[in-house]
């Protein structure tokens, strides 16, 4: 994942995607290793594990970019979360358009599906593998059944998760229908941008506990167009 990256070509901003905390140590090997840069007890080195990364973390990110280099050389900012709310990524978004000279970011996310489009497009993206890239996985195929059926049969398909009141079943559907649309595998091109703003802010209300399953299960099954 890092054999591409080089201190003369480094960007200045990455989402890296995959298991966080296995992304984090190669990100510490990769800055120590290569650039030359300690973690530990570095005053241009920002990082943090959350749960939630939302408003004041943002805030928290873009003043410590904002900031010079103690004794010059390259700030680092580096946070692993679960989920990115809206409202916080809209705040990255005005820190990576006009980032300010020597700051890198690296976002550690289970999948980069949890971003907005908008935001995703200013970011180099490093994925590791896993089965539910896959469309022929069981995450893929139920992915495809869904967006190929009518929007009275997926009511009826996610009608038991409603019941249920089953969180981990929709976080999955959701997970498949947004990394099948990142890798263009459903809907032309324009669909997809508006299909992929509407999974990615449900993506996100389905780990807030607060949040209706019903609401949201039947919000993609009706909203999301047919595939053909």
């Amino acid at each position: 994942m890092f054999t591409s990256l080089t201190a003369e070509n480094l960007h200045h901003a990455y989402c890296l995607s995959g298991e966080p905390a296995r992304l984090l140590s190669r990100l510490v090997d990769f800055l120590e290793g290569e650039l030359d840069i300690s973690i530990k007890g570095n005053p241009n080195i920002w990082q943090g594990i959350f749960e939630t990364v939302g408003i004041d973390e943002a805030r928290t990110a873009k003043e410590f970019q904002e900031k010079h280099a103690v004794g010059g050389g390259r700030k680092i900012c580096i946070f692993s979360a679960s989920r990115v709310t809206p409202e916080a990524q809209n705040a990255l978004l005005k820190v990576f358009e006009e980032p300010t000279p020597h700051t890198h970011f690296f976002m550690i996310l289970s999948s980069a599906s949890l971003l907005l489009p908008t935001l995703r497009s200013r970011l180099v993206v490093l994925e590791e593998k896993s089965s539910i890239d896959d469309d022929t996985s069981a995450e893929g195929i139920e992915a495809k059944k869904f967006l190929a059926s009518s929007k009275g049969e997926r009511l009826s398909m996610v009608a038991p998760m409603i019941k249920e009141k089953n969180r981990d079943e929709l976080r999955r559907l959701t997970d498949a229908l947004t990394k099948g649309m990142y890798k263009g595998k459903f809907f032309s091109t324009e669909e997809s941008t508006k299909a992929l703003s509407q999974l990615v802010a449900m993506r996100n209300y389905v780990f807030d506990s607060a949040s209706s399953v019903k609401l949201i299960a039947e919000h993609l099954a009706l909203v999301l167009p047919v595939e053909k």
